[in-house]
């Protein structure tokens, strides 16, 4: 993501950190960034990321694929939101609507309910400065809300440290967008809905890289492989050490052809490992629940 820019708390680095994205109109970043931010960091120590408020899309690498790594998108609503072009309601918003990325719009003026619906159909907003003395205060409705979408520390240490019933993901970093395709496609089910993926992103910058991957592995219930042509198509860092170590302790390993692959290649380099299932609902559900031993 080095073509974006971030805040945390305290400068620090992004890495293992949930991610936010904000967008807004050009005009109104810098109106709204700044206390946006600031409240969701006061919350959640995560990672809020950002581009200029004039940057071109089809200036960044992988700008599609960079947005579909984010947790959540937050968007500040205005009038020049809603009726001008621009990058967040033309392009960010229907992408995190495809993908299933949650959304926070925050309502920042009066009487757009129409345009708003005419916009973005039924999605509910938070509004800071309601009259209505009835409504749960906006500060209480934000925490609930951002508790609900994104995974706080105590949880990621939890999962590092204790947590014994997760999915270990495994897959090429030039397939990060098919592993994001398969997490989501997981998550999908409501009885997977609890369960955690642990993918290279709880790795901690200074750790032994291969002592954390063995450790995670160690831990994990199921190693879920993403299948596409990159695992067979060169030497590479899971068919040299990843999936010989999930071999070595014994892990069921589940691999999803998330594109067509070689099967023969698969099967000559990939000694002892299933055929790969398609990302099919049926199938893909039958395989954990027999793997992960749940009762439906």
């Amino acid at each position: 993501m080095v073509n974006f820019q971030y805040k945390t708390r305290g400068q620090q680095k992004p890495q293992g950190k949930q991610r936010v994205y904000f967008t807004c109109h050009p005009d109104d970043f810098e109106i709204y960034f700044e206390d946006i931010q600031k409240e969701i960091l006061d919350q959640q120590d995560c990672a809020v990321f950002f581009l200029g408020p004039y940057t071109i899309s089809e200036e960044i690498d992988d700008y599609e694929l960079c947005l579909c790594e984010m947790q959540l998108l937050v968007v500040p609503i205005t009038r020049k939101l809603l009726t001008e072009y621009n990058i967040a309601i033309d392009t960010d918003l229907p992408l995190a609507l495809k993908n299933n990325i949650p959304i926070l719009p925050l309502m920042q003026e009066n009487d757009l309910d129409d345009l708003f619906n005419s916009k973005l159909g039924d999605l509910q907003y938070l509004y800071k400065h309601s009259h209505d003395p009835t409504s749960i205060p906006y500060e209480e409705k934000l925490t609930k809300y951002l508790e609900s979408v994104l995974i706080g520390n105590d949880l990621v240490k939890k999962i590092k440290n204790e947590f014994d019933a997760y999915i270990f993901l495994s897959y090429r970093k030039k397939d990060r967008k098919h592993a994001n395709e398969l997490m989501r496609f997981i998550h999908s089910y409501p009885i997977y809905r609890d369960i955690v993926i642990w993918y290279d992103e709880f790795l901690i910058p200074g750790e032994n890289f291969n002592d954390s991957i063995s450790s995670a592995l160690e831990k994990s219930e199921l190693v879920a492989l993403v299948v596409t042509p990159n695992l067979v198509n060169e030497s590479n860092y899971i068919l040299n050490t990843e999936y010989p170590m999930a071999q070595k302790i014994g892990k069921n390993i589940l691999p999803v052809r998330m594109v067509s692959t070689n099967s023969w290649k698969f099967k000559r380099m990939y000694k002892g490992c299933q055929r790969p299932i398609a990302p099919n609902k049926k199938k893909l559900n039958k395989s954990l629940t027999t793997m992960l031993k749940m009762q439906l």
